[in-house]
């Protein structure tokens, strides 16, 4: 842990508090209480104003304070955090909205890289293996969030498609990102130990699909969908520093 990295990961929790706010600022009359702390009252309007910007405004910040490049990585981040939620709204558009999770989320891995100044083989491969991480709880929420959705007029991939298709959707997400994971072992891209890991968690995510069925069941399988995506990122990182 270097200087320099835990200046970056500073950056990303704020950078993360700020995308999260900004959507729940904007969601406001959407959300149900329980999901929103704007909805049910647990936070003024402009207490959240001075938490969201304030903590995007920080993350922002420390991000030139790292280098040009992840100062304008992270510049686009925040571009994309805006256009999906604000009052563009890009996340109306059919499949554009759910793709753009990846424009805001997958930077941080690739800012990570960055952070330490060297190359990384396969880094571009690698954001592509972790990208269904962010598409499969995206489209849970989707799921989760279909009826209000589709009374509002956001034409997500759930309310397109239906449920049964997005869990088909979520599906093969798991299945590219297992099947990808071994193809990045050739190369040696990542360890035998990360594909076994990468597809455990693909399996587990497959399973967490039948409990889609009634609305409290959808909010425990998206909560489960967290509790796989920490347990993958927890995997990796004891594995890329413990044992690779």
């Amino acid at each position: 842990m270097t200087f320099e990295s835990a200046l970056g990961l500073l950056s990303c929790v704020f950078y993360l508090a700020f995308t999260f706010g900004y959507n729940n600022f904007y969601d406001r009359h959407l959300d149900e209480p329980e999901k929103n702390p704007l909805t049910s009252g647990d936070i003024s309007l402009k207490s959240a104003h001075l938490l969201v910007w304030g903590t995007g405004l920080l993350g922002w910040s420390l991000s030139w304070g790292l280098s040009l490049h992840i100062g304008f990585l992270c510049t686009g981040m925040f571009f994309f955090s805006w256009f999906y939620s604000g009052p563009v709204q890009g996340k109306r558009v059919f499949v554009l909205g759910s793709l753009m999770n990846c424009l805001i989320f997958i930077p941080i891995f690739y800012a990570g890289i960055l952070v330490f100044g060297k190359p990384v083989p396969g880094g571009t491969l690698l954001c592509l293996v972790l990208a269904p991480s962010v598409l499969i709880p995206q489209l849970a929420h989707e799921i989760q969030d279909r009826d209000s959705d589709l009374a509002a007029g956001i034409n997500t991939v759930a309310v397109r498609l239906g449920k049964e298709k997005t869990i088909g959707c979520i599906w093969f997400l798991a299945g590219l990102r297992a099947a990808l994971a071994w193809a990045c072992i050739l190369p040696g891209y990542l360890a035998m130990q990360d594909a076994v890991l990468l597809s455990l968690i693909s399996c587990s995510e497959i399973g967490l699909t039948h409990l889609y069925k009634g609305k409290p069941s959808l909010a425990t399988m998206r909560l489960g969908f967290r509790f796989t995506n920490i347990a993958l990122g927890a995997g990796l990182l004891i594995s890329w520093i413990f044992i690779n």
